[in-house]
């Protein structure tokens, strides 16, 4: 059984926009479809123009981000990512934010 639902931020190795590479980042469960997550991933950094929701620690329901400032959640990068490769969870978004984050016409 899939032990991460929609809400959870967790560690994965996620893939480059590029499609050459990954690294460890934190990403936001959008939805899970059997042993797939759909994710975004967060970033301190987000590139100019790329649809973004920003987060900080009080957006976080249980557990968090070693945040020491706004993070992004890279809305228009989800991608799909085996169950398999999450490293760990460290948390879970609260309603409100989660909603902003998959509120119609973000996809």
């Amino acid at each position: 059984m899939n032990p991460y639902r929609p809400r959870d931020v967790v560690i994965v190795p996620f893939p480059f926009q590029q499609g050459e590479g990954k690294k460890n980042r934190p990403a936001v469960v959008l939805a899970v479809e059997s042993d797939q997550l759909l994710l975004a991933p967060c970033t301190r950094r987000p590139a100019d123009g790329i649809s973004a929701v920003k987060i900080d620690l009080e957006d976080f329901e249980e557990g968090g981000l070693d945040l020491f400032e706004e993070s992004s959640v890279l809305i228009a990068h989800h991608a799909k990512v085996p169950v398999k490769k999450v490293v760990k969870k460290k948390g879970r978004l609260n309603e409100d934010t989660f909603n902003s984050i998959i509120r119609p016409g973000r996809f």
